[in-house]
């Protein structure tokens, strides 16, 4: 078939309005490569040269777009399902 790309992460937080939203979330968000996620795959690509080469500064490099990332995925989520347009979610819209 088709070839799958998986990427997989894991995010830690220490806010308590980033922890209200992360409750929020479903389990899984899956992401569907699309016109509007042309940003997540350029990030995934920074991501990726990153790792490849360490250089400098590559931990933090690598730090601040992982957190880019999950903004996108989440931004992404916000978009594309229903249930995320109610109570104060659906407000950020706004």
């Amino acid at each position: 078939g088709e070839a799958t790309t998986l990427v997989c992460g894991a995010v830690r937080v220490d806010t308590p309005g980033a922890r209200d939203l992360l409750d929020l979330l479903p389990p899984l968000l899956h992401v569907d490569a699309s016109p509007r996620t042309e940003w997540i795959e350029a990030t995934l690509r920074l991501v990726a040269a990153e790792a490849r080469e360490l250089r400098p500064g590559g931990e933090a490099v690598l730090t601040r777009l992982a957190d880019v990332l999950v903004i996108q995925v989440v931004r992404s989520w916000l978009d594309t399902d229903p249930a995320a347009r109610t109570g104060w979610l659906g407000a950020l819209a706004d």
